[in-house]
């Protein structure tokens, strides 16, 4: 088995200290907003943030939220755009060497969940979702997602 980390706040520096000395192996994470190169995910910028995990001693086993647009996901015009846009950022993240890739097709709302914070065993931390809860939601700007 391998301890993975999703760093709270992206990868600093003090992140990958701390995941290093308590036994953390392998990094989950993301591009952050301001690390985005436009719809396509550079390799530069993939190669850049893998080495610096690399460089922290740990690996980057997973990179999450290759997103995948509402207009690809509800068959909407510029899909085709969006699809190739898609395409070339998976190709920069194979190129970049990163094993992984997490993305969802859930669509308008993402993944949904209506906590961040709901304690699990060991005083843990967890995402939850109750759908009472969203039930009572009004639709969304495409109407009602099921």
């Amino acid at each position: 088995m391998r301890v993975a980390l999703v760093p709270p706040g992206g990868v600093t520096e003090t992140t990958l200290k701390l995941a290093k000395q308590v036994g953390v192996e392998d990094i989950v994470t993301s591009l952050s907003a301001d690390q985005h190169d436009g719809p396509v995910w550079g390799f530069r910028t993939l190669i850049a943030l893998r080495k610096r995990i690399e460089d922290a001693g740990l690996r980057f086993a997973v990179i999450e939220t290759l997103p995948v647009s509402d207009r690809v996901k509800m068959a909407m015009p510029g899909r085709d755009e969006d699809i190739e846009n898609w395409i070339a950022s998976l190709r920069n993240v194979g190129a970049a060497e990163i094993p992984v890739v997490c993305y969802n097709w859930m669509a308008v709302y993402g993944w949904m969940r209506t906590s961040l914070t709901t304690r699990v065993r060991g005083g843990g931390m967890a995402t939850s979702y109750q759908h009472d809860l969203m039930s009572k939601a009004p639709p969304s700007e495409y109407a009602p997602v099921t």
